[in-house]
């Protein structure tokens, strides 16, 4: 009744309209105008009785912004195909003098054309072409004619014998138009009339008609042929391409100047053309083509001193992105055509990525998948750009390669340069380069790129072998999960790091992720950490089994039932009818089924909060209805998980066990939040975690290369890679990990000699003997002995201040006089957990320490031992041999300076008085030396402190692998 009454209102008003049409004013002009099409929907007959002859009286002394708008709504009438005869009004708009309304009622003409009928068009239109054709017409009339010649060439109701007679003689005159704009405009309708009329036409009527544009004096005609070429090769025949379009085609870019636009235009179409004309080309056209590009690649350079300078978005910048837009195109042809010129293609390639505007190599991010793909076995050569492209810090860049990341690496996967089973240098780099992209992008504003990159991450997997994603990947994505700004970036993260654990080949390092997972966000301080534990477990049902994820997440999962929280509660309470399912899928235990009902019958019976109360009540309705008769589909795809699961998870070489480390790239936190407040569980009544968390074991290899060692510093993570190797290699449920992480491991002797004491007396005995460099160690080999000190290896260049926090800790002779030095030092753990800047740091100066006694005494308990600090590289030791450095190092002068000696030495050795200073001890560690050549040293350089007058002792020179190392005492 009431869309009756207003239907009868609407009709009524209709009634009036035309009268208010007459003497209303603009605005409501305009809202009769635009409700037009609802009124032809109520009362179609009186609408265009009544009120479409007022609006065609008035549109000839409307205004511009009337005519606009009427222009659209009659476009939208005659889709319609009602009716009426509306296409006078728009011919009559056409001629209009005002540019903006002529072009308004062209566009509605042009699409309207395809809708008209034959008569219509033959009656109406070809007539209408006629007039706007005419050299004595405006030039914009002349242009309109241009473009509905464009439109009536290809309408399905005219023959081709019909174009060729009443259309091609007008094609004609356009042609030689005496104006620029209508040749050109004219110049690109050229498809569209070799569509309607057929090839056999072409050869003879409109191909002399295009050479003859196409060698245009007008760079505005010339450009128009260029992009007419491209539409116009289907309708062109092989032998003439050869013999005519090849050449007009080097003609044409033989004429660019440097003023005009055209080099921009061929660049666009470049990849477009070789495509066409690829079967026809000649040995030499070939070079001559991959030539030419190149010199397009460096428009802009060639011309300018110094090449590499600031440039804006010219034309120049415009080429050379169309140039580089047009790379998978080029490199196709190159690969099809003249494989044995590839490294030509990619010095351009390379300079194209190099290039000192962004826009530029935007342009190459966004293709280098696709070449990628095309290249195949050979895209090998494109890894240092795509890695230098990844630590590009314009976010333009990284917006267009992000989205293809996936498939960059999966290709450079597919062809071997990437594995899952190795661990080699091109995966080193790359994984450098993505976890700098990740840094940088975590640190903008760009949370949605952010979002992406994570997601192209789970291809890694596929790419890299799981323990080398585990030791520096998931760390990274696990701060984010744990950290990130925003919920997106979350959600991605928690799916990434579940696609991680998924493939995951190391029971140890599946079972820290899955408790850092469930202590990090189910156990978490934070209410919305815990809610995103929910949607973790969404997710956990996409990627892994029923069977898995009851063992688990579901208990874990039930503790948020009884959180404090109610939004946390409420999230709970989402996922229920997916935990009804699960506990009725195979294998079948009961004690899923009862404990569910247990959290469900708690949250029935101790919920207060309305809202959560109401969702309750409407979630249990759906887990009523749930059972397997209507997810066939769904357990069927539940058990090819179990059997995938089953198969990668079966026992294999690569499932070996590691050992219990003393730091890790990322420990989880039990119980705490990811603020890093003091960890406490949200809920009283929440059961503890079912195991604790253990860190991620890193590489245990011996013989680490310099890039695994380097990988965190070159791809700027804050991360330490320092290792302490444990004796007796545990797994990590053979003790408690408390025990681990409290107390110092057993570190084991690594000697082939007897051990010898690292003093000034013997230290230059420790020489290397083989005069070469050894490999760079993994780990650093803290030999814990009881009166023996062998030595310390240090691996080179360690990161986070390691190297320069190095400190002996005192472990037997605590308070115990000089002489009775039998101290045994260690690393200490904490040195290695501190976060800190990732620099490259020097080593600290350890082979012996100096104790600075403040009351002059000897032995006195008061002694404060100096470490000297340093900032060098290099000073590495590999098999018990030292390494060190040239560069001084530089210790202030003390009270007393005492030499700290081991006890197994005799007490002629180990006594010094207390009047020592460093220069006996310089005497001490020169008196062994071993060689004229280290007198001849130590001569001269007495001689330079004396030429400087230097304070105190003038130098002391202590040999270690052939290297001296100047100990200077400064005031």
């Amino acid at each position: 009744m009431d869309n009756n009454l207003n239907e009868l209102s609407a009709m009524d008003k209709c009634l009036h309209l035309p009268d208010l049409f007459l003497k209303g004013d603009d605005i409501q002009k305009l809202s009769i105008i635009q409700a037009l099409p609802q009124l032809v929907r109520i009362d179609q007959q009186a609408t265009f009785s009544r009120i479409v002859p007022k609006i065609q009286q008035e549109l000839p002394k409307a205004s511009s912004e009337f005519q606009v708008t009427t222009s659209q709504i009659f476009r939208v009438l005659i889709e319609k195909e009602l009716p009426v005869n509306l296409l006078g009004a728009v011919i009559q708009g056409v001629d209009s003098r005002d540019p903006v309304v002529s072009a308004a009622w062209m566009d509605t003409l042009l699409s309207v054309i395809p809708l008209l009928n034959e008569n219509v068009v033959k009656n109406e239109i070809i007539p209408l072409i006629m007039i706007k054709s005419q050299l004595n017409q405006p030039v914009i009339q002349r242009v309109a004619g241009c473009r509905i010649i464009g439109k009536i060439a290809i309408h399905k109701a005219l023959k081709p014998t019909d174009i060729k007679k009443d259309i091609l003689p007008f094609v004609h005159s356009l042609c030689q138009d005496c104006s620029i704009e209508v040749r050109a405009v004219m110049c690109m309708q050229l498809p569209f009339v070799a569509e309607g009329m057929g090839i056999g036409v072409v050869k003879t009527q409109l191909l002399p008609c295009f050479v003859e544009l196409a060698s245009d004096n007008a760079p505005l005609v010339r450009e128009a042929a260029v992009l007419t070429l491209v539409n116009l090769f289907p309708y062109i025949e092989r032998e003439l391409i050869e013999s005519t379009i090849i050449p007009l085609i080097k003609k044409l870019c033989e004429k660019c100047m440097p003023e005009d636009n055209i080099s921009s235009i061929i660049a666009s179409q470049y990849g477009a053309i070789l495509e066409h004309i690829m079967p026809c080309l000649s040995n030499d056209d070939k070079m001559w083509f991959l030539t030419y590009y190149r010199i397009l690649a460096k428009t802009g350079f060639e011309t300018r001193p110094g090449g590499m300078q600031t440039v804006d978005a010219s034309k120049d910048v415009v080429c050379r992105e169309n140039c580089a837009s047009n790379l998978p195109a080029v490199a196709k042809f190159v690969n099809a055509m003249i494989p044995q010129h590839m490294d030509v293609l990619y010095s351009i390639f390379r300079d194209l990525a190099g290039d000192p505007c962004y826009i530029v190599r935007r342009a190459v991010a966004g293709c280098i998948h696709e070449i990628a793909k095309i290249l195949g076995a050979q895209n090998r050569m494109l890894k240092a750009d795509f890695v230098r492209l990844l630590r590009d810090d314009a976010e333009d860049v990284l917006q267009m390669l992000v989205p293809n990341l996936k498939s960059t690496l999966m290709l450079l996967a597919q062809f071997g340069f990437l594995s899952k089973d190795r661990t080699d240098q091109t995966t080193m780099e790359i994984s450098r380069a993505v976890l700098k992209c990740q840094i940088e992008l975590a640190k903008g504003y760009n949370w949605r790129l952010l979002a992406t990159f994570i997601e192209q991450l789970e291809c890694l997997p596929f790419c890299m072998p799981s323990d080398f994603i585990h030791q520096h990947f998931t760390p990274i994505i696990l701060g984010s999960a744990a950290n990130g700004r925003v919920k997106p970036v979350r959600y991605q993260a928690i799916r990434t790091l579940l696609i991680f654990l998924r493939y995951n080949r190391k029971d140890n390092q599946q079972k820290w992720l899955r408790d850092a997972l469930v202590n990090q966000f189910c156990y978490s301080e934070s209410c919305y950490t815990r809610q995103i534990y929910v949607k973790l477990c969404l997710y956990a049902l996409e990627v892994f089994s029923s069977k898995y994820f009851k063992e688990y997440f579901f208990q874990p999962l039930l503790c948020l039932a009884e959180d404090a929280i109610s939004n946390v509660r409420y999230s709970f309470i989402g996922i229920l009818p997916n935990l009804k399912l699960l506990t009725l899928l195979p294998p079948m235990d009961t004690k899923y089924k009862v404990i569910l009902q247990d959290a469900i019958t708690k949250l029935e019976t101790k919920e207060k909060e309305k809202y959560v109360m109401q969702h309750l009540k409407n979630t249990l309705r759906d887990v009523q209805l749930v059972s397997l008769i209507g997810n066939k589909e769904f357990q069927q795809r539940d058990m090819a998980k179990q059997e995938q699961e089953a198969a990668f998870n079966s026992p294999t070489p690569e499932k070996q066990i590691a050992t219990i480390t003393a730091h890790s790239p990322m420990k989880p936190k039990v119980n705490a939040a990811a603020s890093g407040r003091p960890g406490r569980r949200p809920s009283l009544t929440r059961s503890a975690p079912a195991s604790k968390t253990t860190t991620p074991s890193p590489s245990t290899t011996i013989d680490m290369n310099f890039l695994k060692q380097h990988f965190y510093i070159d791809a700027g993570v804050n991360l330490s890679t320092t290792v302490l190797r444990a004796n007796n290699e545990h797994t990590i449920n053979d003790k408690p990990d408390d025990a681990n992480l409290t107390q110092p491991p057993t570190l084991e002797r690594r000697s082939t000699s007897p051990a010898t004491t690292l003093t000034p007396r013997n230290v230059a005995a420790t020489t290397n003997t083989a005069g070469s460099i050894a490999p760079h160690p993994t780990v650093i080999n803290v030999i814990r002995i009881t009166d023996d000190i062998s030595e310390e290896n240090i691996a080179p260049n360690m990161t986070d201040d390691v190297k320069v926090n190095l400190r002996r800790k005192r472990v037997n002779g605590k308070g115990k006089g000089l002489s009775d030095c039998a101290d045994v030092w260690l690393l200490p753990a904490a040195a290695a957990n501190r976060s800190k800047a990732a620099k490259r740091h020097s080593s600290a100066f350890t082979s012996f320490v100096y104790l600075t006694a403040a009351d002059g005494r000897k032995g006195s308990g008061n002694g404060r031992r100096q470490s000297e600090k340093r900032r060098s590289l290099n000073i590495a030791a590999h098999g018990g041999k030292w390494e060190p450095s040239k560069i001084p190092i530089c210790v202030k002068k003390r009270e007393s300076l005492i030499l700290a000696v081991p006890t197994d030495r005799p007490a002629s050795d180990r006594t010094v008085t207390d009047d020592a200073t460093l220069a006996d001890v310089s005497s001490l560690s020169i008196r062994n030396d071993d060689g004229p050549n280290n007198e001849d040293d130590h001569d001269a350089e007495r001689q330079r402190h004396q030429r400087q007058n230097l304070p105190g002792i003038e130098g002391i020179t202590m040999k270690m692998s052939n290297l001296p190392i100047a100990i200077r005492l400064v005031q």
